[in-house]
């Protein structure tokens, strides 16, 4: 036996069973069984998810941003719409300020001053579909799935979010 190796033992009887050789793994039953039939594919989350860019984040943290800000952005992040970028609910209906307002018990105030901020530093957008105020959100910053329309592109390619990331 060589003396990189440890023996694995059985605990009721003593008897080795095996033993483990450098750069072997040790998974545990629970996690054996909850994986995947096909052994090529492991499942990443059982949730919704998005991908966002450090350099992003690191700008975000930096930007002395109000708690409320914060509050909003953290929102928002969590009803971004597939592919579009859109900020709505659960059922595409879009996110209003009146919502908004009581989600996250602001003022109306606070609620339009946070949005212009975010507005401002680009982090969202604003357009008008229907009479109404749509938000989408900056897809160099955070986004779900692999590519973006062009219209969220065109909206956010000449923001210092896009720049950077060029860089």
């Amino acid at each position: 036996m060589e003396q990189d190796s440890h023996l694995i033992v059985d605990r009721e009887t003593g008897d080795c069973i095996g033993e483990l050789n450098p750069g072997d793994r040790i998974i545990r039953k629970k996690i054996i069984d909850e994986l995947p039939d096909d052994p090529g594919k492991m499942p990443f989350s059982n949730g919704e998810w998005g991908k966002t860019y450090n350099s992003s984040l690191n700008k975000l943290a930096r930007l002395n941003l109000t708690a409320a800000e914060y509050k909003t952005i953290l929102l928002f992040l969590t009803l971004v719409r597939f592919g579009s970028g859109l900020v709505a609910y659960g059922n595409y209906k879009p996110v209003n300020i009146e919502w908004l307002e009581t989600e996250l018990n602001m003022s109306n105030k606070t609620t339009c001053r946070t949005l212009q901020k975010l507005l401002g530093h680009r982090i969202i957008a604003q357009s008008y579909s229907g009479g109404e105020r749509i938000y989408f959100f900056n897809p160099y910053i955070y986004q779900k799935g692999r590519y973006i329309n062009k219209t969220l592109f065109e909206m956010f390619k000449k923001s210092e979010w896009a720049k950077e990331l060029r860089k």
